[in-house]
């Protein structure tokens, strides 16, 4: 039932606002456009403030109470006991990340040297940093691109990622109808079936390349487990459509001679961690936070919320970025907030894929059963486990420092290429 209102567009006219839209207009390289994107967004939330924040409170609430009537002590407790998942697993991803967030904040200073602005505020945080024409992809060219760049994965997994491809499980361009974004899904009697809409640019190539991993993970476990442990819970589910992104950014980079091109990969690398690792850990925490309170026998309030959220989104971001009154609101209007405990998973998966595409990278030939072995099982052992019989040990801190020291090489990349080009 909300609506939006009227913003201008990169063209100066006005349109109507949405959901859809405002991600689209918060990556314009017009400040202006992205300005009023945002200041309208939130100013709409506004207006339901204290209803969002009695949700968010109800929400929490019932965690807490699901949790003591099972006779848990937290809230995390509960939520990770379901998967055998220890609390440390959380608690060190937290804590790596807190101890290492100088890298990030170097990142916000990069980001407003490139976009050449006195003060970086929230709406810059999405600005597209690669302003002009980009080089495209026809599908075949993806095609060609992506298995060409997945050829450390070995013969037998390209094979079959081929087979995929050449043999109707991709439905790729949008139609009308169709849903938007990219899928994977099937069944256990039936090859995986890919939804795309294609439009030629390189983030939609590694779309292709993420999808076909779920695709391979589940073609794989259902073609080796019986129907009951044919699934992937989330702790494991992300591992093998990230790697495949892994394995393809880290060939790419090591083939490009063209200084730009290396540019806008090392730009596009930084943006995929800072989505899929540093946001989420920061939304953990953020989790973490307001479960405590409850647990301790505090007060949830929109004070409360909107404090904790921009406390600790102004500590990951460093003091660069200025967060201006109305870009608050973000901890009481994400929906993965109501699913206690999810979206450290993400983090968690990317953290482990990153480490599987360098052993993949460094030792394949002696690696790649292990890996096979990865994508074969399902919920027949827990997901941890599963992790764990691959080289990946997720009740340590070494795959999420190793996430981080990457993220810090690469923005280091980054400036001396922008030096080098003064």
């Amino acid at each position: 039932d909300i609506s939006f209102g009227t913003v201008k567009d990169d063209k100066g006219e006005d349109i109507a606002l949405t959901r859809g839209r405002y991600q689209q207009l918060v990556e314009s390289p017009n400040r202006e456009v992205r300005r009023g994107a945002n200041q309208e967004y939130n100013r709409t939330y506004l207006k339901y403030i204290n209803g969002l924040g009695a949700s968010l409170s109800s929400s929490v609430k019932k965690d807490y109470f699901m949790a003591k009537a099972r006779k848990y002590e937290t809230c995390l407790e509960h939520s990770l006991n379901g998967s055998n998942i220890p609390t440390s697993v959380f608690h060190n991803l937290i804590d790596a990340v807190n101890a290492n967030l100088a890298p990030l904040h170097k990142w916000a200073a990069i980001r407003k040297r490139i976009l050449g602005v006195d003060t970086l505020y929230s709406y810059d945080l999405w600005a597209n940093l690669l302003p002009g024409p980009t080089k495209t992809y026809t599908y075949d060219e993806a095609r060609a691109a992506i298995i060409k760049g997945l050829a450390p994965m070995g013969k037998g997994y390209l094979a079959n990622f081929e087979k995929g491809l050449n043999s109707g499980w991709v439905d790729v361009y949008e139609t009308q109808g169709k849903g938007s974004g990219a899928y994977c899904w099937g069944t256990w009697s039936s090859h995986p079936y890919l939804l795309m809409n294609y439009n030629g640019s390189l983030d939609h190539v590694f779309t292709l390349a993420h999808e076909m991993g779920h695709a391979m993970h589940n073609h794989y476990t259902n073609r080796n487990e019986p129907y009951i442990y044919s699934g992937h819970p989330l702790f494991t589910a992300e591992v093998a459509s990230t790697c495949n992104e892994a394995v393809l950014m880290k060939y790419m980079l090591a083939n490009t001679k063209d200084k730009q091109e290396r540019l806008d990969l090392l730009i596009k690398y930084i943006e995929q961690i800072m989505g899929t690792f540093y946001t989420q850990v920061m939304f953990s925490e953020f989790e973490l936070t307001i479960h405590d309170r409850v647990e301790k026998g505090g007060a949830l309030s929109v004070d409360f919320f909107r404090k904790s959220y921009r406390d600790i989104y102004q500590k990951y971001w460093g003091p660069d970025l200025v967060i201006d009154s109305i870009n608050d609101l973000g901890g009481m209007r994400i929906s993965h907030f109501y699913r206690q405990y999810y979206v450290y998973q993400y983090a968690t998966c990317y953290a482990a894929a990153q480490m599987l595409s360098q052993k993949i990278m460094e030792d394949g030939k002696r690696f790649l059963p292990t890996y096979e072995k990865f994508l074969a099982t399902g919920t027949s052992k827990y997901a941890i486990d599963v992790l764990k019989d691959a080289g990946v040990d997720m009740n340590t801190p070494e795959p999420v420092n190793r996430t981080i020291k990457t993220f810090a090489d690469l923005v280091d990349q980054v400036e001396k290429l922008l030096d080098e080009k003064k």
